[in-house]
């Protein structure tokens, strides 16, 4: 099952990231991703709205979502288990 990261990406979704939160527009389109990907189960936590500070619009702020950062973090983890 694709993440919702991923499933927003595909999309061509306009997103940002603070650490391993997810940002990303609050458009319809975007908004009916994060709905049916909660729906599917893909995260349980709750989202909410945001006002941009740099293009003063409206935003989704999906905790612990950004898949990018938790490659990072997997890849750190590989690479210290490997060094023992």
């Amino acid at each position: 099952m694709k993440s919702v990261y991923q499933r927003l990406k595909e999309a061509g979704a306009e997103m940002s990231n603070h650490y391993s939160d997810l940002y990303v527009k609050a458009t319809p389109k975007n908004l009916k991703i994060v709905r049916q990907a909660r729906k599917d189960g893909v995260f349980t936590c709750s989202f909410s709205y945001f006002q941009n500070q740099v293009d003063k619009e409206r935003w989704i702020d999906i905790p612990f979502q950004f898949d990018p950062y938790w490659e990072k973090k997997m890849a750190q983890k590989e690479r210290v288990k490997l060094k023992i």
